[in-house]
């Protein structure tokens, strides 16, 4: 087995993985079955796939929708191809072998490929990189060519595919390996797919441009003054494009008109506008006001800082650059102690879409996109595999069940763009969105739970998430196989059980992960009690009242014979969390967890209670029930309110599946 220089463990392929989980299988069946062919569907209505037949010729209109919507298929297509690597789907095979014809039918002879040049401006690349998507949409194709590798799919597509995107990422390389910091991209994600496609094909160009993006970021003269002549550009061009229409007698029924736009919430920070405008003056929104080895602390657009992060990461693993790690920590550190909310949510202004000051973490206000949540996760992954340290795992685990899943309505036909902790009504989920990059990239996140549950090197493994599945690892030089079958009964109680096979005896240790959630858990081997190293680590105060600082890794290390059960029990106490007292808004509030689970209060189970304006009294019991009929099978909190009136919460990924309500999280003690 090799490991990067850089990394302490590596992921198993994801292939590898089966998931048997109570929990996770009928959502996961979701997402499979009902989700990515829903989101095809809604594609095709607003016009994407026929942005390409149109341009191939198979198919007469007009070119319509956002610039950079091409990256919404693309995106697809990543999520449609990881969940082919785990499961057969003859459907979801036949509409992605569409996709791989109709997009190689399209790409010009050099391997260019972005149809709001090609189509209404085909003279014309690259004049635009801060504000059009032409790189992010290029990114996301890459890695689907690159996830699609992994499955068991014809190999004659699978080359297709990936010839499609080696002549982008070739073209790429000739056009920008030597240019300078002004065509660094607004928006990150190239560089994600270019370290990917290094990795595949050990192509070493790809990782240097991927270097060269990263490093000449932040150093672009004159910012300001540059991205308002792309502002102007931009506009001039969208200007043409709606006299051309007007022209032509074009409808435009795509989903910016037809869906209503994203699920923004009315209200908005005070003075957010001008703050706004500083940031795009300044590069903070697009993270191009500092070299990345200078970071510090996020700024700007909340997703764009997650896939730089993550892009940062993946190049450290390559590199060993230590400026980079260095970066990265204080970075994650600044943005969990600070400007993170308790669902780990991620922005805290709506117009930016991106992070606030420190402690600015007002439930009303907040901004929480689930793009921003599904950044953190792959920003955590990579770095626990860089330190397996166990408060990156911790963190996952927590923003997967909480600020990302409350992204999906639970019959997966129903979206949230922005995840409110405090709503008067108004918020509701939407079947689709103008810019529907959430709906996706929860499918490619699910599609991958796989690949977050352990980690290996030669002589350890390490179980960052405790989800029911059966995987084998191999140790040692790949000569040692280790068979392991996990049951789970997270997250609504504490119950992990893990059989260990190995055809001969061998010593190895198995790190299991202790969440910063439970208090005193207990380990058997077969039957035997474990005795365990000091599980309270130094707690954490930080703005959002959830401290993933308070996890670690507990090491077994034995001589492993035959079959061996370990049994862990991890208590769940209902956790009263309370933020910082910089946070202003949530003074004299609690919010409660239990597990892994955020709870909120929701109009539907208190009809009788004023949410958003709810108070709890602590002094009386807490009480935990689990309801079958309630959204297919959920555990709720119950307790009373001020004037003894019957309080229930319930986990907050559930809220606004039914119809339009109030709901809080942080309520009144």
């Amino acid at each position: 087995m090799t490991l990067s220089n850089y990394v302490k463990s590596k992921s198993i392929p994801l292939k590898t993985v089966q998931i048997k989980d109570a929990f996770w299988n009928e959502r996961l069946k979701m997402n499979n079955s009902l989700a990515i062919f829903y989101q095809w569907d809604q594609l095709e209505e607003t016009h994407n796939q026929d942005n390409f037949r149109i341009l191939a010729g198979t198919k007469e209109g007009y070119r319509l929708g956002f610039f950079y919507c091409d990256s919404d298929l693309h995106k697809w297509a990543d999520a449609a191809a990881r969940i082919l690597t785990t499961n057969v789907n003859n459907k979801l095979s036949g509409l992605i072998q569409e996709y791989i014809d109709l997009i190689q039918s399209v790409q010009e002879p050099d391997g260019y490929l972005y149809t709001y040049n090609q189509f209404h401006f085909p003279n014309r690349r690259w004049a635009n990189i801060q504000i059009e998507h032409e790189l992010y949409c290029l990114g996301h194709m890459i890695e689907a060519a690159v996830s699609y590798m992994e499955t068991n799919e014809p190999d004659t597509y699978k080359q297709k595919l990936l010839g499609v995107a080696t002549k982008a990422a070739d073209l790429l390389v000739n056009d920008f390996q030597n240019a300078k910091s002004k065509y660094t991209p607004g928006h990150q994600e190239i560089e994600i797919a270019l370290i990917r496609l290094y990795r595949l094909t050990s192509q070493k160009k790809y990782l240097d441009l991927a270097a060269h993006l990263l490093y000449k970021r932040g150093k672009i003269p004159f910012f300001g003054i540059g991205i308002i002549k792309q502002v102007i550009d931009q506009n001039k061009r969208q200007k043409h494009i709606v006299k051309d229409m007007q022209n032509k007698n074009v409808v435009n029924e795509t989903s910016i008109n037809f869906f209503g736009g994203e699920t923004k919430h009315q209200k908005e920070v005070p003075l957010l506008d001008l703050r706004s405008f500083f940031q795009y003056l300044t590069g903070r929104y697009q993270q191009q006001n500092a070299p990345i080895h200078k970071m510090k602390r996020p700024y700007g657009h909340s997703v764009r800082w997650g896939y730089l992060a993550t892009a940062m990461a993946m190049l450290y693993q390559e590199t060993g650059d230590s400026k980079i790690l260095k970066a990265l920590e204080l970075t994650w550190n600044h943005l969990v102690r600070k400007q993170m909310f308790i669902t780990g949510g991620i922005g805290s202004l709506g117009t930016v879409e991106g992070v606030g000051r420190d402690y600015e973490l007002n439930s009303k206000y907040c901004y929480c996109e689930t793009c921003a949540a599904i950044a953190n996760i792959m920003l955590n992954w990579e770095l626990a595999l860089i330190t397996n340290e166990a408060k990156y795992s911790d963190l996952l685990e927590w923003q997967f069940y909480n600020a990302m899943s409350v992204g999906i309505g639970l019959k997966g036909n129903s979206y949230l763009y922005q995840n409110l902790l405090e709503s008067d009504g108004q918020l509701v989920r939407k079947y689709w969105f103008a810019t529907p990059c959430c709906p996706s990239n929860i499918s490619r996140i699910w599609a991958s739970f796989g690949e977050f549950i352990y980690s290996f090197d030669s002589k350890n493994i390490w179980i960052h998430q405790f989800v029911g599945n059966s995987t084998e690892i191999f140790l040692s030089n790949g000569d040692y196989r280790v068979k392991l079958q996990m049951n789970s009964e997270l997250p609504w109680k504490g119950m992990v059980k893990l059989t260990v096979q190995v055809a001969d005896p061998r010593e190895f240790t198995i790190n299991v992960r202790i969440p910063s959630w439970t208090d005193n858990p207990k380990i058997k081997i077969n039957n035997k009690n474990l005795p365990l190293q000091n599980t309270k680590l130094q707690t954490m105060q930080t703005g959002s009242g959830f401290s993933p600082y308070n996890s670690m890794f507990q090491p077994i290390t034995k001589i492993w014979e035959k079959e061996t059960v370990i049994e862990i029990d991890f208590p769940m106490s209902i956790n009263i969390h309370r933020a910082h007292p910089k946070v202003k808004s949530n003074r004299n509030k609690i919010a409660l967890s239990k597990g892994p689970i955020v709870y909120c209060f929701e109009t539907p189970d208190n009809p009788l209670i004023p949410i958003p304006n709810a108070t709890i009294d602590l002094t009386k019991e807490l009480t935990y029930k689990f309801d079958k009929k309630l959204f297919g099978g959920v555990n709720k909190l119950i307790t009373e309110d001020k004037l003894g009136q019957k309080l229930t919460a319930i986990p907050y990924f559930c809220w606004a599946n039914r119809e339009p309500s109030s709901m809080q999280v942080w309520i009144n003690e």
